[in-house]
């Protein structure tokens, strides 16, 4: 699958899902710098960051959990073989966490 068409499925369901929860999301590593991603090869990392200050409610693991489920299934849908051919990486760190400096290496100079 290219690069272009999983991060639309990513994003198409982002929005939906995880709107009322969402601070922010990244993409980095390869798959955002695009120039040396290796389309079989390359992993695909985002960075979820919900809204809230160190402790996030049940009801926003849940809807995480469905939207992963959702991108996985539509991925699947395009033929990607996932653990083979494809992966994707997505880490959450609430917004409390991030802004404390505990997770300085996610801020940009």
């Amino acid at each position: 699958m290219k690069l272009e068409e999983f991060s639309e499925i990513i994003h198409e369901e982002l929005k939906p899902s995880l709107e009322k929860h969402l601070y922010s999301a990244y993409t980095y590593g390869s798959a955002a710098r695009k120039e040396d991603y290796i389309p079989g090869w390359s992993d695909f990392d985002m960075l979820v960051v919900p809204n809230y200050d160190f402790i996030c409610p049940r009801e926003f693991y849940d809807e995480l959990g469905s939207w992963y489920t959702r991108v996985r299934e539509r991925a699947e849908e395009k033929g990607v073989v996932w653990g083979l051919e494809e992966e994707a990486g997505f880490s959450t760190y609430d917004k409390g966490s991030i802004q404390s400096g505990r997770y300085c290496w996610m801020i940009q100079n």
